[in-house]
């Protein structure tokens, strides 16, 4: 599965963005947001030329596993505009309509922001009361806990869809601290 990549290389993001100079985090940042930004606009293009391309075919799943292990580094390191990376990418290489493609997006990036947000309190580099969100935050004010269960269950089921459809995806601004020396 795709799950023990994303845990070693958002790893990999918030060691090099907890041990790299402020300066190195400020040259980097618009070179990330430009790759991002490019691939989001190449993506139709690319699309349509891997079209006749099934998608079983090991090329786009070599894309899936090369993207989510690039994007997961990128999450660790800086994790504005990850969302739209990898919905691009899982574009690209999943056989799935748009609401599931953002299920699973929502999935990643939880997956990324958990890791990264538990590196940095585990390093102090967040206060655990700021870093985990209440279920009023998560779920809205005047949602029950039904609802939650409800969305958790549906994750789940699209994750498992995905899983089946790949055999192999995964089960399950600025970082605080950038350019802590």
């Amino acid at each position: 599965t795709l799950l023990p990549s994303c845990v070693a290389r958002t790893s990999l993001g918030c060691t090099l963005l907890l041990t790299g100079s402020p300066g190195t985090f400020e040259n980097v940042v618009p070179w990330l947001i430009g790759a991002a930004t490019l691939l989001c606009a190449l993506a139709p293009r690319i699309t349509a030329r891997l079209a006749h391309v099934d998608h079983r075919h090991p090329a786009r799943r070599g894309l899936l596993y090369v993207g989510i292990f690039l994007i997961s580094t990128y999450g660790g390191y800086f994790g504005a505009g990850m969302g739209i990376v990898l919905l691009a990418v899982m574009a690209l290489t999943l056989p799935l309509e748009i609401h599931e493609l953002q299920g699973l997006r929502n999935v990643f990036s939880m997956i990324v922001n958990a890791i990264a947000a538990l590196i940095f309190l585990v390093r102090g580099h967040l206060a655990g009361e700021r870093a985990l969100p209440r279920p009023v935050d998560v779920l809205g004010a005047d949602a029950d806990l039904g609802a939650g269960e409800r969305l958790h269950r549906r994750g789940e089921r699209d994750v498992r869809r995905a899983d089946e459809e790949v055999g192999g995806a995964p089960r399950g601004g600025q970082h605080p601290g950038a350019g802590a020396g």
